[in-house]
């Protein structure tokens, strides 16, 4: 006996891949003297991301502690702007490389569903981890790439949200 599956339409999935691909275009705009507006719509973006993953953990401790890391991030954040700032490479090393590890742990459903989606998500998400731990391990020239960086991050995230937006499968 042969289950169909059913596509369901994710709004959650579709607003945080705006909001990721909004993130984004700022980053990209102008590198030099963003870095305040960076800090302040990342802070948003990860409260945001982080209460929709507590709301949607499905049982999944891996995502609770990242939706908790993502609230803790974005209220440190936004109280604490000049501090944001300064460690900022390193939040963002650190964010990078676990909300990638989150995403490739849950791509595997992808495989099973749609191949050329679950192969995109494989290697943005790989290419986004590396891009932490250069972050990690050269934070001075990070600070330098960081607006690209970010860019790349939030565009890429932003993609894959929007298309799991469209088809994710039902379970």
């Amino acid at each position: 006996m042969s289950a169909e599956r059913t596509n369901k339409f994710d709004w959650s999935c579709l607003l945080i891949g705006v909001l990721f691909l909004f993130v984004a275009l700022i980053a990209f705009r102008n590198p030099a003297a963003n870095l305040a507006a960076i800090t302040i719509v990342f802070a948003m973006a990860a409260l945001f991301k982080g209460i929709l993953l507590i709301r949607q953990r499905g049982g999944s401790t891996l995502r609770l502690v990242v939706g908790i890391l993502d609230v803790a991030i974005g209220v440190i954040f936004l109280f604490n702007l000049g501090f944001s700032m300064a460690i900022m490479p390193y939040i963002f090393a650190f964010w990078f490389i676990m909300t990638s590890i989150d995403a490739l742990v849950y791509s595997w459903p992808l495989k099973l569903w749609n191949k050329g989606l679950y192969i995109f998500t494989l290697i943005l998400n790989v290419l986004c981890v590396i891009l932490g731990f250069f972050m990690v391990v050269n934070p001075l020239s990070s600070i330098l790439t960081m607006s690209f960086l970010a860019g790349f991050y939030f565009m890429s995230a932003g993609i894959v949200s929007i298309l799991l937006a469209f088809g994710r499968p039902r379970t």
